[in-house]
């Protein structure tokens, strides 16, 4: 398994290093890094470091046009950039990769399909319209509320300053679905040639949350077939295992000083 994830690494604006870019809001001055760790598969294990680029935020050009964005160089080209650089599985070998919402990009499940490795990728447009199995185009969102209740769990959450800890009740849903390619597509994108995407979806909401505290509410695509609740169980574990990335860029940062 690939926890996959980018950090912020600041400098500040007072010190004398050159060759950075702005950071947070743009007052900041760093760059990015984009990770991406081996973890084993049946536990937590963290194998090594499987890829790694760095980058540096560029500011976005006046009047420019979604058509013209995506025909530049942009900052969620470098999840494709790791990817290639981690490359496909050995053989007897299955790569799965599991990104945050940043990774919800058509382009990035193209560079998965290509290196013939598997994926779990939280769901950040849920507006985005996709093909049911029956061949209708609809929202995400509308295509989730048709799916019947697979099961349910509990998921113990630890205290955050806004909220106290909780034990959630876990309602999952999932489905097949198929992601069509987008209207407005980077050069590279056309030349790869890839149409359409089949996945599943597996969907985790909160029922009968605390007053005052926002549900919890999950939606992932995978390669993986989930077929019964238990398939979809194990992807929501693939996924629940993304916090090691971010301990490993605390480690990074705050254990190691960068």
């Amino acid at each position: 398994m690939l926890l996959v994830d980018t950090t912020e690494v600041e400098f500040g604006i007072h010190r004398a290093v050159t060759g950075l870019g702005p950071t947070g809001d743009g007052g900041g001055r760093g760059f990015f890094l984009h990770s991406s760790v081996l973890v084993a598969a049946d536990g937590e294990e963290i194998v090594g470091l499987a890829g790694q680029a760095l980058f540096y935020r560029k500011p976005k050009p006046p009047g420019e046009s979604r058509y013209d964005r995506v025909q530049r160089q942009r900052e969620s080209e470098v999840w494709g950039r790791v990817i290639d650089q981690v490359g496909s599985p050995p053989p007897k070998v299955r790569f799965t990769h599991v990104f945050d919402r940043g990774a919800d990009n058509f382009e990035v499940a193209c560079h998965l399909l290509l290196q013939q490795t598997d994926w779990v990728v939280r769901v950040a447009q849920l507006k985005r319209r996709i093909k049911a199995p029956d061949g209708t185009a609809m929202p995400l969102q509308q295509y989730l509320t048709s799916l019947p209740v697979a099961g349910s769990y509990e998921l113990p959450l630890r205290a955050r300053k806004d909220q106290p800890a909780r034990t959630a009740q876990l309602e999952v849903r999932f489905g097949p679905v198929a992601l069509p390619r987008p209207q407005h597509c980077s050069p590279w994108l056309r030349k790869c040639g890839i149409h359409l995407i089949t996945q599943w979806v597996v969907e985790v909401r909160e029922v009968n949350a605390p007053k005052g505290v926002k549900p919890l509410h999950w939606v992932l695509y995978t390669s993986h077939p989930v077929e019964t609740f238990a398939d979809a169980i194990k992807i929501v574990g693939y996924y629940e295992r993304r916090w090691l990335i971010e301990e490993f860029h605390k480690a990074l940062k705050t254990g190691c000083r960068v």
